[in-house]
């Protein structure tokens, strides 16, 4: 279950976001709520989060900088931008931060949970790349090794060559 950090400053909106869309059928869960972004860096810093949905002009720390940010330290995070603003500026700024997506707020509960649909399919790509990666980093290691032992002794074992199919 992918978790949800929702920043806005404000309550209405949160606790709308959160009422208002079915995140369990999305595989997500809310793990919280923030008033800006200062206090979204505290929460993300203590706690699991995958999919961050800001506001875009709050106090303190807007959504802009808080998208900017995590990816320094959480590479893996996304972020989707809601706002009542639909000015370009605004939206291009946002893209050169990496957000994932930028959403007109009273298009919230049409357009979030498609938003979510495709971040949590980007982030289950993710996940899986790096299992491939990390398992091909193990595989020549390993080959490596055999390698290297078959220089060093002339010999590999036969449980070797039957496991690995050599």
């Amino acid at each position: 279950m992918n978790k949800v950090l929702i920043v806005d400053d404000e309550r209405n909106i949160r606790d709308g976001i959160k009422a208002l869309i079915d995140w369990e059928s999305l595989d997500c869960q809310v793990v919280g709520d923030c008033v800006n972004g200062s206090l979204a860096m505290d929460f993300i810093a203590k706690n699991e989060v995958d999919i961050v949905v800001t506001d875009i002009k709050m106090p303190v720390m807007d959504g802009l900088q808080l998208s900017r940010n995590p990816m320094e330290d959480y590479p893996d995070l996304k972020v989707i931008i809601l706002t009542a603003y639909s000015e370009f500026e605004m939206a291009r700024a946002a893209l050169k931060n990496k957000v994932f997506d930028f959403i007109i707020k009273n298009e919230f509960i049409e357009e979030l949970p498609k938003t979510i649909t495709r971040c949590v399919k980007v982030i289950e790509e993710d996940k899986k790349f790096k299992e491939n990666q990390a398992l091909d980093k193990d595989s020549q290691e390993y080959f490596f090794n055999v390698l290297k032992g078959l220089l060093v002794s002339n010999s590999i074992s036969k449980e070797d060559i039957e496991k690995y199919h050599l």
